[in-house]
């Protein structure tokens, strides 16, 4: 019994999971190897995985930017009065876009019974549990068909207790430090090798512990900066203009049907509104150029006809005699009806009269305009000297005004005029300023 004893005290236990290969062998201190060996089973699906997840996300990326862009375009074909088929296209293609995007980004919840199995790592390497669990009574070793929790691929000899090392680690909740049913004791830590006094583990390989995954395999794991933006914070908004249609395919991820079919029918999706998108911007920006073409030529002509009309105004009266218009020759200013001017005057007073409302509050206030030669003839009789020779007035001429509001030079309404009333072809002049030989600050004269 003694020889016994220590040939079981000096033996060398080496357990090599065939799974693991020699990853466990080369490096037996090693708490991962396992993870390793685990990721290399199960990382191609995993990549498979990840890769149609960022993909079904950049194409779900560029298509709700397209669509938050389809207003501004909808909005203009309105204003531009293109016809309701082509907004009503635009607005189906819109929803359906919408809809795509739901589906890819809440897919339907189906069994994933199917994907496990396929996912789960073959007979003998490290999976959630294998067989049935031994009993604590069971010989140290019986029945294991991998590493038991938190030992390393090969134990050596002569290591230290779990309860002396100085590296031991408490007792977690994880399933690593889990006491197996049956009393069994829990493993030592990882990287420390069990005394010839403790219980090994049974055969049941653990998963890792909380907040710990399986390390990622190379096409799993993104390239520094992939999916963030430019300073790695997050995720940015793709770059498109959605009425080009090129450089929204450029930004669409590529994709198969035989991949991916609900992604690949959003991204078609997303092209062809990116295609109508752009038909209707065209559509629309050459209805408004038209539009535009056309005011401006309307615009045009109708300055050339006011200028005409304008210039035929300022002419009607010259086969007239100072004093000697008939009424039906001249024009009432709308403020002021009982008024009478030349045409053209009249229109520059109706300007001038609106500038002035908005200033003050109410109309300019005209105690005269056109003055007939009896007129005229009467008003030397009362005024004298005022009042200029019969038949030499410009108030005969029907482009003179006296304005209540400016009876005074110093007042708001006559400063206003000075400042304003040139604008609209208005003066108070030279002769009847406080500086000339006759103060008439009411008398105004219309010189355009």
């Amino acid at each position: 019994m003694g020889v016994a004893s220590a040939m079981v005290a000096g033996l060398v236990l080496v357990v090599v999971n065939p799974s693991l290969g020699d990853a466990a062998a080369a490096n037996p201190t090693s708490s991962t190897a396992w993870q390793a060996a685990f990721a290399r089973q199960v990382g191609p699906s995993q990549a498979v995985r990840a890769d149609r997840a960022a993909t079904r996300a950049g194409i779900a990326d560029v298509a709700t930017e397209a669509v938050a862009q389809v207003a501004d375009v909808r909005a203009r074909a309105v204003q531009a009065a293109l016809p309701a088929e082509q907004l009503t296209t635009l607005d189906s293609l819109a929803l359906q876009v919408n809809q795509l995007v739901a589906q890819v980004e809440n897919p339907p919840r189906v069994s994933r019974s199917g994907e496990r199995a396929a996912d789960a790592p073959p007979s003998g390497s490290p999976s959630g549990t294998t067989g049935s669990t031994p009993s604590a009574d069971a010989p140290a070793g019986a029945g294991r068909s991998g590493v038991a929790a938190g030992e390393s691929g090969a134990v050596p000899t002569g290591g230290p207790s779990a309860s002396t090392g100085p590296a031991a680690a408490p007792a977690t909740s994880s399933s690593a430090g889990t006491a197996s049913p049956g009393g069994a004791t829990a493993p030592a830590p990882a990287g420390t090798p069990p005394t010839a006094g403790d219980t090994l583990a049974p055969t049941a390989t653990p998963a890792p512990s909380a907040g710990t995954a399986p390390a990622p395999t190379g096409d799993a794991t993104p390239a520094a900066g992939a999916g963030s933006g430019t300073d790695g914070s997050g995720p940015t908004t793709p770059q498109i203009v959605v009425t080009d249609a090129a450089s929204v395919e450029t930004a669409l991820p590529a994709v198969t049907s035989a991949d991916d079919p609900t992604a690949a029918a959003l991204r078609a999706a997303v092209l062809a509104l990116a295609q109508e998108v752009a038909q209707v911007s065209s559509a629309a920006d050459d209805a408004v150029a038209q539009a535009a073409a056309a005011k401006a030529a309307a615009d045009q002509a109708a300055a050339a006809q006011a200028a005409a009309q304008k210039a035929a105004w300022k002419v009607s009266l010259q086969g007239y005699a100072n004093g000697r218009i008939p009424a039906s020759a001249l024009c009432a200013p709308d403020f002021a009806p009982t008024a009478l001017l030349r045409c053209d005057a009249t229109q520059a007073i109706d300007q001038l009269d609106a500038a002035f409302a908005r200033a003050f509050g109410h109309d300019l206030t005209l105690d005269d305009s056109y003055r007939s030669y009896a007129a005229q003839v009467q008003c030397t009789r009362t005024r004298g000297w005022l009042c200029a020779t019969p038949g030499t007035s410009n108030h005969g001429l029907g482009i003179a005004v006296d304005i209540g509001d400016a009876g005074a030079y110093g007042t708001a309404a006559y400063r206003w005029l000075t400042v304003n009333g040139p604008t609209y072809g208005w003066h108070n002049p030279a002769w009847a300023l406080a500086s000339g030989y006759k103060h008439e600050p009411w008398h105004w004269e219309y010189v355009g």
